[in-house]
């Protein structure tokens, strides 16, 4: 797990703008995105300087390094180490989404995250729920963070559903008229981009209500005297985040510009 710690000073210049790690070229102008795709232990250092990968991961490394206050340096040295500590330990534990077929992808998303969705955010809702009742006298926060995490589940629901009828048949078909070298689908919606446009803008839609949630609980901080249960719901909100997170990775950074490039004529 990457704490920040990089054996250099935070203000250190380097003598180069450029890194390699685990194999890929890091500078400036590479995409914060691509970098996650890459090698999703990237994302460990991002979170830690806390730079949005998945909704936002279209921005560069300078960018986001600017928009955060953080040394170019100091982001790209992280990177480096964490990616290159990945490859020397042969990407054990983690999985290599950048190599799975598109049909893969969206069997994953559907069968992993969107199922986990549908079973653990309605009991965490229930959890949470009782929380409020007994400590929000004492952190009225908690009611804002109910709220937003109700919306959220509630949105996500539509959501789920939009992409499981429209969008990810029709990715499907893509994927195996790329396979079979037939002509691409006729697409009822104009072109994939369409809906992929519309999805990553609900992506970005739950992403702020999860940043709010963050940021309304201090990063899921659990007061001294919490009982076992508002320890419980704040883990559980976290995991969410987490999961979240990765999921939308992957929609946005690997199956969505995959689709619009096969669709287009292109290979892989």
């Amino acid at each position: 797990m990457f704490n920040g710690n990089l054996g250099i000073k935070p203000n250190m210049q380097t003598e180069s703008a450029n890194r390699k790690g685990a194999g890929m070229l890091l500078d400036k102008t590479v995409s914060v995105g691509a970098v996650v795709a890459e090698q999703f232990r990237a994302a460990e250092v991002f979170n830690f300087y806390g730079i949005d990968f998945c909704c936002a991961g279209e921005r560069t490394l300078e960018e986001a390094a600017s928009e955060h206050q953080i040394e170019l340096d100091v982001l790209l040295n992280a990177l480096s180490n964490v990616l290159e500590n990945e490859a020397g330990q042969g990407g054990v534990g983690l999985l290599d989404f950048k190599a799975w077929s598109l049909e893969l992808l969206v069997d994953y998303v559907i069968k992993y995250h969107h199922r986990r969705i549908r079973e653990v955010g309605p009991k965490t809702l229930v959890l949470l729920e009782k929380v409020c009742e007994v400590h929000g006298e004492d952190h009225p926060e908690l009611h804002d963070v109910r709220r937003l995490y109700e919306s959220s589940l509630n949105e996500l629901t539509l959501h789920l559903q939009k992409e499981e009828r429209i969008l990810f048949p029709f990715i499907y078909q893509i994927a195996q008229a790329y396979e079979a070298q037939t002509p691409m689908p006729h697409a009822p919606f104009g072109t994939v981009e369409n809906p992929i446009n519309m999805m990553m803008h609900e992506h970005d839609q739950e992403g702020e209500r999860m940043r709010q949630i963050s940021e309304l609980t201090g990063k899921y901080r659990v007061p001294e005297n919490a009982c076992n249960s508002y320890r419980q719901v704040m883990r559980e909100l976290h995991a969410f985040e987490t999961h979240l997170h990765e999921h939308i990775h992957i929609e946005n950074n690997i199956i969505f510009p995959r689709a619009i490039h096969l669709e287009k004529g292109g290979r892989l």
